[in-house]
This record gives C-alpha cells, structure tokens and sequence, in this order.
C-alpha cells in the first residue's frame, strides 16, 4: 500500500512511503536497510521525486542571502564560549582538520538551528571536508564543494564561490535547514530530501544510493558524538 505527502507545495516535491510487511523481513537485502527502515514508522523505504531543480530554487529563494553579506573574518567570538564549547571546537577543528572549516560549521548550526553533528556527518559524506571537491551529474548539473552545492540550483553562485568554505558551508547549511523544514524536522527524510533532491529517485536508487547515504550519516553521527566524548574526558579536570 503507498502513501502520498506532499512537503512544500512550492516545491512540487512528493514523498511516497511504501510499507512492508513484518513477514518480508527476510527477503530485504541488507541489513541496515532494515535498521533504517526501523527510524521510520514501522519498516518505510522514502521515494522522493523532485519536478526540477528549477521548482527547488524557486521555493528556497527566500534563505539564500547575496554573498557580500555573509561575514567571513568575524567568525566567532571565542570570549563569549564556555570551556566545554571551546574544547568541543577544538574536538570538531581535529575531525575536520582545519580550524577554519569547524569554525564556520559551528556559526551556521547555531546561527541556523541545525544539529551539528547532523551537519559535519552530512558534510563529511558529502566532501570528506575537501572545499574543492567536484561531482559531476547525469543531467549536466555540477556539485561543487564542501555542501557539494548544485549548479542548477544555486545558479547565481559564482564558480569560484562554491570553493570558498564561508560561502559553501552558509548555504549548505541552510539548504539543509530548509530540507529540515520541509520535513518537519524528520532527519531521515531531510537527509533523503538533501541528497535526491537535484533529479527523479526511483525505488531502485533509494534502496541502493539514498538509504545508503542516510545509513552511513547517522552511523556517522554516532561516531562523532562518541569520539567527542572521549575528548572531552581527556579535560575533565577543567569542566568540573
């Protein structure tokens, strides 16, 4: 039996849930396709299908700001910090290897109300922290560099833009928060909405490519938040 959701009627995206039975268990593939289908209610594969990246750029219109107002010097004011928050940025400036990326990460999460370890897993996948990498679509579109931002979509973007980790980070993640919105802060479906968002995902490409993306995020998050803590115990004598 399928269900169909329409998130954000701008955007013309649907989102279609197709339930399985508890009895065909055993005949999914993999087994953390089944822990993941475990987030949702019951066991549900997502399928989202976008009408264009045309239709997405139109309905995020409104978060993406010109990029002479996005501050890149004044990142953040270290005074304002507690301990644990600075060692928290020293944890996150080692996972990323580089001050500056944990930095800008930090801002816009807090600036924009996103999870930060949801925001560093995804970048993580998305990039592996290289502000130069470069992905080349099927449909002719580019992704550009560390949030892999699309061509089609942030097409007012100049070239060298998408490569400056300030610019990228700031509508990565705001691009995010908007998928956030649009699925009413269900991770699972934001991270779906994020990654299949630039083309038709069918149920074979969710199966293989979209739940594998959102299955090594989360793994990815778990990890983060693991190692942090043992950081943080490295410095217990401060935080009492």
């Amino acid at each position: 039996m399928k269900h169909k959701n329409y998130i954000g009627d701008e955007a013309q995206i649907i989102v279609e849930h197709q339930y399985y039975k508890s009895t065909g268990l055993k005949k999914l593939k993999r087994m953390k396709n089944i822990l993941l289908f475990g987030l949702y209610i019951g066991a549900v594969a997502v399928i989202v299908n976008f009408a264009n990246s045309k239709n997405i750029k139109e309905a995020f219109a409104d978060n993406i700001e010109h990029v002479e107002e996005i501050d890149k010097k004044n990142i953040i004011d270290m005074s304002t910090l507690s301990i644990e928050e600075k060692l928290k940025l020293k944890y996150y400036a080692k996972y990323t290897h580089n001050d500056e990326i944990a930095k800008l990460i930090y801002r816009e999460v807090h600036e924009q109300g996103v999870d930060i370890y949801a925001m560093l897993a995804l970048i993580k996948a998305e990039s592996d922290f290289n502000p130069k990498a470069v992905n080349y679509n099927k449909n002719g579109s580019i992704d550009r560099g560390l949030c892999q931002l699309n061509s089609f979509v942030f097409s007012d973007i100049k070239i060298k833009d998408f490569f400056d980790p300030a610019i990228n980070i700031h509508y990565g993640t705001s691009h995010f928060k908007w998928c956030l919105d649009q699925a009413d802060n269900n991770l699972v479906k934001a991270l779906a909405l994020y990654n299949a968002g630039y083309g038709s995902v069918t149920k074979t490409k969710v199966g293989e490519r979209t739940l594998n993306y959102i299955q090594d995020i989360l793994n990815t998050m778990q990890e983060i938040k693991v190692e942090e803590q043992k950081f943080l115990d490295q410095y217990k004598d401060l935080l009492r």
